[in-house]
Protein backbone atom coordinates (compact mmCIF):
# COMPACT_ATOMS: atom_id res chain seq x y z
CA UNK A 1 0.00 0.00 0.00
CA UNK A 2 1.18 3.59 -0.92
CA UNK A 3 1.60 6.13 1.86
CA UNK A 4 1.50 9.44 1.88
CA UNK A 5 2.19 11.81 4.23
CA UNK A 6 1.31 15.39 5.32
CA UNK A 7 2.18 17.62 7.68
CA UNK A 8 0.47 20.93 8.81
CA UNK A 9 1.55 24.03 10.88
CA UNK A 10 -0.62 24.42 13.52
CA UNK A 11 -0.33 26.11 16.63
CA UNK A 12 1.44 29.17 17.85
CA UNK A 13 1.44 29.96 13.44
CA UNK A 14 -2.33 28.56 13.36
CA UNK A 15 -5.26 27.91 16.07
CA UNK A 16 -6.28 24.08 16.11
CA UNK A 17 -9.69 25.31 14.26
CA UNK A 18 -7.53 27.12 11.51
CA UNK A 19 -5.39 23.68 11.26
CA UNK A 20 -8.34 21.71 11.18
CA UNK A 21 -10.12 23.85 8.07
CA UNK A 22 -6.54 23.68 6.03
CA UNK A 23 -7.29 19.79 6.66
CA UNK A 24 -10.19 19.34 5.63
CA UNK A 25 -9.98 21.92 2.44
CA UNK A 26 -7.00 19.59 1.62
CA UNK A 27 -9.26 15.99 2.37
CA UNK A 28 -12.00 17.80 0.73
CA UNK A 29 -11.66 20.71 -1.64
CA UNK A 30 -15.24 20.72 -2.97
CA UNK A 31 -18.67 21.06 -1.51
CA UNK A 32 -20.29 17.73 -0.62
CA UNK A 33 -21.20 15.19 2.18
CA UNK A 34 -17.71 14.14 2.51
CA UNK A 35 -16.84 17.96 3.53
CA UNK A 36 -20.11 18.34 5.46
CA UNK A 37 -18.94 15.32 8.07
CA UNK A 38 -15.49 16.35 8.43
CA UNK A 39 -17.19 19.89 9.31
CA UNK A 40 -19.02 18.17 11.65
CA UNK A 41 -15.83 16.70 13.37
CA UNK A 42 -14.56 20.23 13.83
CA UNK A 43 -14.86 20.45 17.55
CA UNK A 44 -13.48 16.90 18.26
CA UNK A 45 -10.25 17.15 16.25
CA UNK A 46 -9.36 20.37 16.97
CA UNK A 47 -9.08 19.57 20.56
CA UNK A 48 -7.05 16.88 19.74
CA UNK A 49 -4.67 19.03 17.71
CA UNK A 50 -4.74 21.35 20.39
CA UNK A 51 -3.58 19.08 22.89
CA UNK A 52 -0.97 17.51 20.39
CA UNK A 53 -2.44 14.41 20.13
CA UNK A 54 -2.09 14.73 15.78
CA UNK A 55 1.76 15.25 16.45
CA UNK A 56 2.77 11.96 16.40
CA UNK A 57 -0.03 10.20 16.04
CA UNK A 58 -1.56 10.32 12.41
CA UNK A 59 -5.00 11.46 11.54
CA UNK A 60 -5.34 8.31 8.36
CA UNK A 61 -7.46 8.59 5.61
CA UNK A 62 -7.76 5.38 3.84
CA UNK A 63 -9.40 4.68 1.00
CA UNK A 64 -9.02 2.70 -2.25
CA UNK A 65 -5.91 4.63 -3.08
CA UNK A 66 -2.85 5.44 -1.26
CA UNK A 67 -3.19 5.85 2.22
CA UNK A 68 -2.60 9.83 3.45
CA UNK A 69 -1.28 10.24 7.63
CA UNK A 70 -1.94 13.89 8.24
CA UNK A 71 0.36 15.15 11.38
CA UNK A 72 0.99 18.16 12.60
CA UNK A 73 3.84 20.56 13.46
CA UNK A 74 3.82 22.86 16.80
CA UNK A 75 5.69 25.65 18.61
CA UNK A 76 8.72 26.80 16.90
CA UNK A 77 9.07 24.38 13.99
CA UNK A 78 5.37 25.34 12.75
CA UNK A 79 6.04 29.45 13.08
CA UNK A 80 9.76 28.70 10.96
CA UNK A 81 7.88 26.13 8.50
CA UNK A 82 10.62 23.27 9.93
CA UNK A 83 8.51 19.66 8.60
CA UNK A 84 5.45 21.29 7.19
CA UNK A 85 4.12 19.64 3.86
CA UNK A 86 0.55 21.10 3.14
CA UNK A 87 0.93 20.48 -1.20
CA UNK A 88 -2.21 19.16 -2.52
CA UNK A 89 -2.82 15.57 -2.93
CA UNK A 90 -2.90 14.24 -6.25
CA UNK A 91 -6.68 12.97 -5.78
CA UNK A 92 -9.18 13.23 -3.73
CA UNK A 93 -9.38 11.25 -1.14
CA UNK A 94 -12.80 11.69 0.34
CA UNK A 95 -14.59 10.01 -2.43
CA UNK A 96 -15.86 6.33 -2.95
CA UNK A 97 -15.71 4.20 0.58
CA UNK A 98 -12.88 6.70 2.39
CA UNK A 99 -12.40 6.58 6.18
CA UNK A 100 -10.39 8.97 8.66
CA UNK A 101 -9.10 7.64 11.66
CA UNK A 102 -8.55 9.51 14.75
CA UNK A 103 -6.11 9.34 16.81
CA UNK A 104 -7.25 7.91 20.20
CA UNK A 105 -5.85 10.34 23.11
CA UNK A 106 -4.71 9.25 26.39
CA UNK A 107 -7.77 10.67 28.16
CA UNK A 108 -11.32 10.90 27.26
CA UNK A 109 -11.05 7.75 25.18
CA UNK A 110 -14.66 6.79 26.32
CA UNK A 111 -16.05 10.77 25.04
CA UNK A 112 -14.11 10.73 21.98
CA UNK A 113 -15.20 7.34 20.83
CA UNK A 114 -18.98 8.41 21.57
CA UNK A 115 -18.45 11.54 19.63
CA UNK A 116 -17.06 9.64 16.88
CA UNK A 117 -20.32 7.20 16.81
CA UNK A 118 -22.09 9.55 14.68
CA UNK A 119 -19.87 10.16 11.85
CA UNK A 120 -20.04 7.01 9.35
CA UNK A 121 -16.66 7.58 7.98
CA UNK A 122 -14.85 8.71 10.95
CA UNK A 123 -13.75 6.60 13.99
CA UNK A 124 -10.31 6.11 16.35
CA UNK A 125 -7.26 4.22 15.17
CA UNK A 126 -6.09 1.36 17.61
CA UNK A 127 -3.81 2.42 19.77
CA UNK A 128 -0.52 1.76 18.76
CA UNK A 129 1.74 -0.31 21.46
CA UNK A 130 4.40 1.53 23.50
CA UNK A 131 7.19 -0.35 21.79
CA UNK A 132 5.92 -0.02 18.57
CA UNK A 133 5.13 3.61 18.46
CA UNK A 134 8.83 4.23 19.81
CA UNK A 135 10.49 2.13 17.03
CA UNK A 136 8.19 4.27 13.67
CA UNK A 137 10.13 6.65 12.36
CA UNK A 138 8.88 8.83 9.39
CA UNK A 139 10.78 8.31 6.67
CA UNK A 140 11.97 11.18 4.30
CA UNK A 141 13.80 10.10 1.39
CA UNK A 142 17.20 10.84 0.90
CA UNK A 143 18.64 11.71 -3.02
CA UNK A 144 22.29 10.98 -3.45
CA UNK A 145 23.61 13.62 -6.38
CA UNK A 146 26.93 12.20 -6.43
CA UNK A 147 26.33 10.33 -9.72
CA UNK A 148 25.05 13.67 -11.64
CA UNK A 149 27.36 15.70 -10.06
CA UNK A 150 30.45 13.66 -11.77
CA UNK A 151 29.03 13.79 -14.91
Amino acid sequence: MTTVARRFASTPERTASETWAAIVDLLAPAAGAARDELVRASGLISMLIADEVTKDRPLVVSLTGPQVRIYTVHGDDSIDGRGVTEAPLATNVTTGAWTLSVPLPDEDAEWVNGQLSQLPHIGVSAPVPEAKAAAVVPLVPVIDLTELRSS
